[in-house]
């Protein structure tokens, strides 16, 4: 026979609605950490921005960076540079003002650079990071 707890519940359903709730949040956090599509949506609808999740381990050297850098064409207004990431190595940081040239710049990297689900944009296999500023 079940124990009914104070306010009419059953302990034993109340155990699964916990194990489930456990089941979710676990798989939830698990894609999170795999793909970051909490991270992107929230950078891309709150900031307008496309972050980069890249491991340190593909970063190049930054005067590598700063050469693939020197061959993306960029529209005005567009501010671009090497940022340094994970001690010493290099990724590219487009910094831009409106959505437009967001969309300029996505164009851009649809024809030259590579998205990777999960990571973001890479640009002959520098991590490319998209601001607005």
């Amino acid at each position: 026979m079940p124990i009914k707890g104070t306010a009419g519940w059953n302990v034993k359903a109340f155990r699964r609605l916990g194990f489930l709730a456990i089941i979710v949040v676990s798989a939830v956090v698990l894609v999170e950490l795999k793909w970051h599509p909490i991270g992107f949506y929230t950078a891309d609808r709150l900031y307008d921005n496309v972050p980069t999740y890249a491991n340190c381990d593909v970063y190049p050297l930054p005067e590598t960076a700063q050469q693939v850098l020197e061959t993306l064409p960029r529209p005005a207004g567009v501010e671009a540079l090497v940022s340094d990431r994970c001690a010493g190595k290099g990724g590219i940081e487009l910094r831009y003002g409106s959505h437009a040239l967001r969309v300029e710049l996505e164009k851009i990297l649809e024809s030259s650079g590579k998205w990777q689900a999960g990571t973001g944009w890479f640009l002959r296999g520098v991590p490319v990071e998209l601001r607005n500023v």
